[in-house]
């Protein structure tokens, strides 16, 4: 019973770590989403003026 406790302690440290790289790709996916349009719409105000 120890042994399985251990194991599923270590299962739900291995789960939230993939939880939290996942959020932060998402974040990381958003902002880089973010910056993309900003540059596009800078880019065609530059090119109206």
């Amino acid at each position: 019973m120890v042994l399985a406790n251990k194991v599923e302690t270590r299962r739900l440290i291995i789960e939230r770590g993939f939880e939290e790289r996942r959020t932060l790709e998402m974040k990381q996916e958003t902002e880089q989403e973010r910056i993309k349009i900003y540059r596009d719409l800078h880019d065609d105000m530059g090119s109206r003026l």
